[in-house]
């Protein structure tokens, strides 16, 4: 009975020897032995599969007793994003980190004045815009650089999360139905039709888990028109026809994560993704979700960083044309072809490890058309154009 409240997990219980319960270690010992019967056990092999090829755990530290008392206690919000702002910050001058040379306050300096413009979809509450809020602030009271927030539209379908999204935001449009928005209009909240907003530096988007719930027994995949298919794909063709820079989609872990990895990559889009538990994040309690970060790289300074031109955000506009010389630009279709193929090949390895059928990247063959920084230039699988006509991306 001791054991079995030291030792929650399941350990292989042998009558005829009394176990003892290492606390130090925690393992469980025979009282005659320095043998280990049985270890917490590790993630089940079945949970992994689930998560794909693609999870990655975060590395795990171990915190000394003084390392813990030392660390400040964070009892407000406001205060945690101040510790993570302070953190993000920090990681500019450290050797190797992926913000090596990136800081908000840099990106403050970019803008210069522009606001980051938002929307989102299927938005709940709306927590992407308070945490914004929050990061601002405190990168304003940290280094007294400020980047200002333009809230560009919502998209919610349950009336009361409606209210409290127009109430709490008041956003300049509030549509309706996510699965409208791939169209010129879309119905509002109240009923009218208006014109889809586009030129959106960054998307938000939590589309429907229903189908993908481990706790619905009668999942429908990405394709089979469910719900959760159905909000993905409108999310997906308001992406393809506006082209936002960034796009941040989050949903449960059993969702179909390396199949929307190949459909972003369809568009042009570089996209990853990585399991996170709120545990690990200032919240005291467990929330698995994953979130999927994509990046669009038929953006003018996306590619010129990525043919190393010159350095993000030092590119032109939208509408900017590209060489002249028809030689030089043929090469460089080639080169971001290669680049975008690179990135697709990871997606295209996980989807071999799993049995199922890689999709294919290609180079097509550069028409007068595709010779422009908006144009798609790359074809993948079996589909037709390439990454569509707006490059709409802008600044950093």
């Amino acid at each position: 009975e001791r054991l079995a409240v030291a030792a929650p997990w399941r350990v292989k219980f042998d009558e005829r020897k009394l176990l003892r319960f290492d606390p130090v270690v925690k393992v469980v010992r025979r009282e005659d032995s320095d043998a280990v019967f049985e270890a917490k056990p590790r993630l089940k092999p079945k949970k992994r599969a689930a998560l794909g090829s693609g999870y990655k755990p975060l590395a795990k530290k171990r915190w000394s007793a003084e390392e813990i008392e030392a660390l400040p206690v964070l009892v407000k919000p406001q205060q945690m994003f101040d510790d993570m702002v302070t953190r993000t910050e920090a990681q500019q001058a450290c050797k190797g980190a992926a913000l090596e040379g990136r800081s908000l306050e840099g990106l403050a300096r970019e803008l210069a004045g522009r606001p980051l413009r938002v929307a989102t979809m299927c938005s709940g509450t709306e927590s992407p815009l308070l945490a914004l809020d929050m990061i601002c602030g405190a990168l304003k009271a940290q280094s007294g650089q400020s980047i200002a927030v333009e809230h560009v539209f919502s998209c919610e379908i349950e009336p009361f999360k409606q209210a409290y999204i127009e109430r709490n935001f008041a956003p300049p449009l509030l549509f309706r139905d996510i699965r409208e928005l791939g169209d010129e209009e879309a119905t509002t909240a109240y009923g009218a039709t208006r014109p889809v907003p586009g030129e959106v530096d960054v998307l938000i988007a939590g589309t429907s888990c229903v189908d993908y719930s481990t706790m619905n027994n009668k999942q429908k995949k990405i394709d089979e028109k469910g719900e959760s298919g159905q909000t993905f794909w409108g999310m997906l063709a308001w992406v393809k026809r506006t082209r936002p820079s960034i796009v941040v989609q989050e949903n449960v872990c059993s969702a179909p994560w390396e199949e929307m990895v190949g459909y972003y990559a369809k568009e042009g889009y570089a996209a990853t993704f990585l399991r996170v538990d709120t545990k690990n994040h200032y919240i005291p309690h467990t929330r698995t979700r994953i979130y999927l970060l994509a990046l669009d790289t038929h953006a003018p300074n996306r590619r010129a960083a990525a043919l190393g031109d010159a350095p993000m955000g030092e590119a032109g506009g939208a509408g900017d044309a590209a060489p002249e010389a028809e030689d030089e630009e043929e090469t460089e279709e080639l080169l971001l072809a290669r680049a975008l193929a690179r990135s697709f090949d990871d997606a295209a390895a996980r989807r071999r490890k799993e049995g199922k059928r890689p999709l294919r990247a290609q180079p097509a063959a550069a028409t007068p058309r595709q010779r422009t920084w908006g144009g798609g230039g790359i074809r993948f699988g079996g589909g037709g154009g390439g990454g569509g006509g707006g490059g709409g991306g802008g600044g950093g």
